[in-house]
């Protein structure tokens, strides 16, 4: 019996550093995008420059390089090219794209799409920013590449609620950090002044020092050697496209769909977040044209938006609540058509092809877009930029 668990253990062994060296090359793996971020004094967190990690769910396992500039793209110089046409792209985690390797993300296949018309793009995109950072981002850091053109990747699924405090209380707690680590702004009208109140930088700080010594322990980093494991994965994964996998978070209907998703839903911190984030945007467009460029929202469906089977098993899930999944589109266009805002909604045309069969979100564990979500999303917003006269014409 003792030679049996002995051969056991050496063969699971073996075959958990040989899918190691195979998936990440090395067997020392390391996991999560979250070590990639640190303490922002105005915008709560940023991507740390030089920095590089491997980001691994049962959908995928990715190797994440942040360059020197802290974005997650390839190297641009702030000075501009002559005779370069330059876009920079504002977003949360889909523009970050931590999901898939570089080379398949949006921003940088926009770029190489855009390559015979000197079009470059910089991607800004921050896992878990909210219109707020990126309004600060485009001021603090888009602005120093002189873009001839700023697009705003709006995520239907939570960009609303990242500009509530009240909103991100109720979904994760007062002493969660999606809660105290952010900053928000907020307004009376659409042509208010902005008042901002900055994200919580001396706790972020603290809690960042206890999770960096946390990970610097020879215990902890014993545990990250061991766990999870890829083989483990690799079975969850098996017994994940077998069952059903949803995956949605445990937190209330009406806090986590509200008033983008839900039917007749009212409420008035939903209104007043409707409000900031409808401000920040028209802000975001000023900001822009004052700098001498164009500005473009393109919005970023969420998997619930496109995908019935998904939605089906989402309204299950919570009790067979009543979803209205095009209300945060019809909200976005009448606003957007008021405020002469050019957008680009990739939504209509996802979902047809998604009903007839093609996949492009993840489907265990991440709701993200997947590598042909990313591609065809890509040419859906050259398309729409291209009708909006918003690129330079092809040669």
């Amino acid at each position: 019996m003792l030679v049996l668990l002995v051969t056991l253990a050496v063969c699971i062994t073996a075959m958990e550093w040989t899918l190691r060296v195979l998936r990440y090359g090395s067997i020392a793996h390391l996991s999560g995008e979250h070590v990639l971020r640190g303490p922002h004094p105005t915008r709560g967190w940023a991507l740390l420059a030089g920095e590089r990690a491997y980001q691994r769910s049962l959908d995928y396992a990715v190797e994440v390089v942040i360059n020197d500039l802290g974005q997650r793209d390839r190297p641009h110089a702030y000075e501009r090219e002559a005779g370069v046409f330059r876009a920079v792209v504002l977003g949360d985690s889909f523009m970050e794209a931590y999901q898939v390797p570089l080379e398949q993300s949006l921003p940088f296949l926009l770029q190489e799409r855009l390559s015979d018309r000197r079009v470059e793009v910089i991607n800004l995109g921050v896992g878990g920013y909210g219109t707020a950072q990126q309004l600060l981002a485009l001021e603090e850091e888009g602005l120093r590449y002189r873009p001839d053109l700023v697009v705003l990747a709006f995520f239907t699924g939570n960009d609303i609620q990242n500009n509530s405090r009240a909103l991100q209380t109720e979904l994760f707690g007062e002493d969660h950090a999606e809660s105290y680590a952010r900053p928000y702004a907020r307004t009376a009208s659409l042509t208010g002044a902005i008042e901002w109140t900055p994200p919580d930088y001396a706790r972020i700080s603290r809690e960042a020092e206890k999770a960096q010594r946390r990970r610097a322990s020879p215990w902890r980093a014993a545990i990250r050697f061991v766990q999870p494991t890829v083989l483990a994965n690799l079975v969850r994964q098996a017994f994940g496209r077998i069952g059903t996998w949803v995956g949605l978070p445990p937190a209330p209907p009406k806090a986590y769909f509200g008033r983008t998703l839900l039917e007749d839903f009212e409420s008035p911190a939903w209104d007043e977040a409707w409000l900031v984030t409808q401000r920040l945007i028209l802000e975001m467009k000023r900001v822009s044209a004052a700098a001498g460029a164009d500005f473009a929202l393109l919005v970023v469906p969420g998997k619930l938006q496109v995908d019935p089977a998904f939605r089906a098993q989402a309204s299950a899930q919570y009790g067979g609540v009543r979803l209205d999944v095009g209300r945060v589109n019809r909200g976005l266009t009448d606003f957007c058509e008021e405020n002469d805002v050019a957008l680009i909604d990739p939504t209509p045309r996802l979902a047809s092809r998604t009903e007839a069969g093609e996949q492009f979100y993840y489907q265990l564990e991440d709701h993200h877009w997947n590598p042909l979500g990313h591609d065809v999303a890509t040419d859906l917003l050259i398309r729409g930029l291209d009708e909006q006269d918003l690129l330079p014409p092809p040669r």
